[in-house]
């Protein structure tokens, strides 16, 4: 399992609405649906084939009912194993919170390297939300 919090200064709305946008754009690219934040607002779960070499196997993707402004829960299954990747929204202020991402993949312990390695992206990708937020907001 692998955890990382960090501050962003932007609202809990807008968080809210670019990770929901960036998992509907995920969706739409792995399976030529459309959905957008409205219609995941109750969950979904959808099925994807992925090719490695000359194995072919199913994934199962499901996005868990989100909590308004406040959690995010997706659950991936492929070959027996199962992950998920949840993401947990506090208010601390206005234009600040603190968001919780948590990667769950069954193990009970995980590399420190791989450790690393995800509190890095995730801090990054933290950033280019925040960066994308603020820049949306100066154009409207």
């Amino acid at each position: 399992m692998f955890k990382y919090t960090g501050i962003i200064h932007v609202s809990a709305h807008e968080f809210f609405d670019i990770l929901l946008q960036q998992i509907c754009a995920d969706i739409n690219n792995k399976t030529g649906k459309n959905y957008d934040n409205k219609s995941i607002m109750n969950g979904c779960r959808y099925k994807v084939k992925k090719s490695r070499g000359t194995k072919t196997s199913e994934a199962i993707i499901e996005v868990r009912k989100p909590v308004l402004d406040r959690k995010v829960e997706t659950h991936y299954s492929e070959a027996g194993r199962n992950y998920a990747m949840i993401y947990e929204i506090v208010e601390k202020g206005p234009q600040e919170i603190e968001v919780t991402y948590t990667q769950e993949d069954g193990r009970e312990k995980s590399g420190k390297l791989a450790s690393i390695y995800v509190s890095r992206t995730t801090k990054k990708r933290f950033k280019e939300f925040e960066k994308y937020i603020i820049s949306s907001r100066q154009t409207k």
